[in-house]
């Protein structure tokens, strides 16, 4: 019984130490899994990526194609990062707008963390959208040759221009070199400027077949599209369902090369009676079908009918003769800022540094300037000033300091170019004025003339020039007898018996004028 119990309490703490080890250990498990103090938890707040990168350099990129930023990624060198930092890539949610006169070629890129300053060039990779992969921006007629990037500069609140250092035009990809985080974008900068031409200018006519080829294994349904007429041999349209084929003919794109917008372009259509014969299995005479063109794309047409082209037989055909006018010619014209060049210091002072760079020509609106100055060599800059002409002059500054200076150029559009090459300057020392002559003393003095010596004065920031002789003969009007470089100068043209009163100063390189010597007085003879 003893026994019996003994081993009931001894199951019962078994039992019990069980559940509490399996109590600390999902406690343990569950800390370990929501410990916030560890930055690889940190989730970006739109979809992305990340990952923990150190001084060995590495790569960052959205790989899941079915995010629109795939695509997307950083690649940093060795030793352009002096700690492991975690870094992530996402699509932005910048709510400052695009310029006026860009069109979006892709998402708007977010790399973080914000700010993150790289000690070397990393070089970033930008999806832009051409998912047809046909050479076009998608959604308008611009070659994919004509994408620029933008990044977003939070000291101006603009985006800027960024050069391009790669384009990649079989994976839709650009690449730039920055050593700095923000936000990025695939753009196009573009204006479109429309006139009238005052006649119609005509596209075409081409001509849409729509048959059963019952000479082809399996037999199928075709579409083709030619210029000669009822072409069967130009397969160039694609059937989307049983009223619909979509048109991408390459004659079209010559045309929209210059506009914009397609819908600029009316079309017109009429059946090529001779040629369709619809009257077997589909039921219909020539003057009962019905036909609608669209613009599918810029560099497409959207056909529509009014009869389901399975019920076809293999000896009938449809065949459409359709043209294009318009009255309206619309140029692109590229607004791209163009950055400011030749970079100049002009003058530098104790406290300013006063700066110059060739003027841009801009056709279609005015130019402002943005001057940015660094403090540290370069590796950041800040906005100082904008201006309307092509000078500025950097104010406040401290003396024997170094400073680098870049500068971009401003459109109407809102968009600003890339930086300058930089320039540095240094302010000189402050100023600080000669010391006055010491010691003048006069020797060989005869009733006309005599000699004058001081000693040498001192110039902390600079050197002496010359030095300025003042005579009077009343210790009370001065004027200047002569400027000399030496430390003496021989007096004439005095009157005999006469009392002559003299002062010294000197001149440093900078033509700083130090306080006058003592006065000196001498009387001639008789």
């Amino acid at each position: 019984m003893l026994y019996r119990r003994s081993f009931k309490t001894f199951r019962n703490f078994r039992f019990c130490f069980i559940f509490f080890f399996l109590l600390v250990l999902f406690s343990l498990v569950l800390s370990c899994g929501t410990d916030s103090s560890n930055p690889e938890s940190t989730i970006p707040q739109q979809p992305g990526t990340e990952r923990s990168i150190g001084p060995e350099g590495g790569i960052v990129e959205i790989t899941d194609p079915d995010l629109s930023s795939f695509g997307a990624g950083i690649y940093i060198p060795s030793n352009a990062l002096t700690e492991n930092t975690l870094l992530s890539i996402q699509e932005s949610n910048n709510s400052t707008s695009s310029p006026s006169d860009t069109y979006p070629a892709g998402p708007v890129i977010r790399f973080l963390p914000d700010g993150t300053i790289f000690k070397k060039a990393v070089t970033i990779s930008l999806p832009y959208n051409d998912i047809d992969n046909n050479g076009y921006i998608d959604g308008t007629s611009i070659s994919e040759d004509n994408i620029r990037a933008m990044v977003f500069n939070k000291q101006s609140n603009l985006w800027q221009d960024i050069r391009l250092t790669g384009l990649d035009t079989e994976n839709n990809i650009l690449q730039i070199q920055t050593t700095h985080f923000t936000d990025y974008e695939a753009v196009l900068y573009l204006t479109e400027k429309c006139e009238s031409t005052g006649t119609l200018i005509q596209a075409g006519p081409f001509y849409f077949s729509l048959y059963f080829d019952f000479r082809s294994e399996p037999h199928i349904y075709k579409a083709s599209v030619s210029d000669v007429g009822a072409d069967l041999n130009a397969g160039n349209a694609m059937l989307i369902d049983n009223s619909t084929a979509v048109i991408e003919e390459e004659n079209f794109q010559d045309m929209f090369d210059q506009v914009v917008d397609t819908t600029k372009w009316t079309w017109y259509w009429e059946v090529v009676t001779e040629l369709t014969y619809l009257g077997n299995k589909a039921g219909l005479a020539d003057e009962e079908v019905v036909i609608t063109i669209n613009n599918a794309s810029p560099k497409s047409l959207q056909f529509e009918w009014n009869f389901d082209y399975h019920q076809m037989a293999p000896f009938e055909m449809m065949v459409i003769k359709f043209a294009g006018t318009t009255d309206t010619v619309c140029t692109l014209l590229d607004r791209t800022p163009i950055s400011p060049s030749t970079l100049t210091i002009d003058l530098e002072t104790e406290s300013g540094i006063q700066l110059s760079w060739d003027e841009v020509t801009y056709l279609f609106g005015t130019v402002r300037y943005n001057l940015y100055m660094s403090e540290d060599n370069g590796s950041t800059y800040r906005l100082i000033s904008t201006n309307n002409t092509n000078a500025a002059t950097a104010n406040g500054l401290s003396p024997l300091t170094s400073y680098r200076f870049q500068v971009t150029t401003l459109y109407d559009n809102g968009l600003e170019s890339d930086f300058s090459e930089a320039v540095t300057g240094t302010t000189v020392a402050e100023n600080i004025p000669p010391t006055a002559p010491a010691n003048p003393a006069s020797s060989s003095v005869t009733n006309h003339t005599a000699n004058l010596t001081w000693e040498s004065s001192v110039d902390e920031d600079g050197t002496i020039a010359n030095y300025i002789i003042y005579i009077s003969d009343d210790d009370d009007n001065y004027s200047i007898y002569s400027t000399v470089t030496s430390t003496s100068e021989n007096i004439t043209g005095l009157s005999s018996n006469t009392t002559y009163y003299f002062t010294i100063s000197a001149v440093d390189n900078r033509n700083d004028i130090s306080e006058q010597s003592e006065t000196l007085s001498i009387t001639t003879l008789q």
